[in-house]
């Protein structure tokens, strides 16, 4: 494995969220940051082409992180529309079941003032006469 290979695996090792240059590249090696210098020979790539590298594995971890945000936001936004749709059905079964309870006692006040019609009625109508 040559320095530049070297040198991109510990790009990969770079944790998320640091830049990537020298410093963090050798410490997450696990080596001395003056002994770090892929471009010293000139059989291998020139800094200007490690800096493109560096630029390509920023740019793709970043893509990554732009998936993984895009993927949390709409799982927050589907669990908070879940959660808006069950508030509503639990609203809805509630004055449902209301709306059945006020039936039922509308229909026991009419009966109950059907009986008190008919028992009073009858009296009036023989007080009348």
């Amino acid at each position: 494995m040559n320095r530049i290979d070297r040198y991109l695996e510990g790009i990969k090792k770079v944790p998320k969220g640091k830049k990537i240059n020298k410093r963090t590249v050798s410490e997450a090696m696990g080596i001395d940051p003056n002994l770090l210098n892929p471009s010293r020979d000139d059989k291998y790539l020139t800094n200007p082409a490690i800096r493109g590298m560096i630029e390509d594995a920023e740019a793709e971890r970043l893509k990554k992180d732009k998936k993984a945000d895009k993927l949390i936001e709409e799982t927050r936004i589907k669990n908070k529309f879940k959660d808006e749709r069950d508030d509503f059905k639990n609203k809805l079964e509630k004055a449902y079941a209301r709306e059945v309870m006020l039936i039922n006692r509308i229909h026991e006040l009419e009966t109950e003032l059907a009986q008190y019609k008919n028992e009073n009625g009858l009296k009036l109508v023989s007080k009348r006469r």
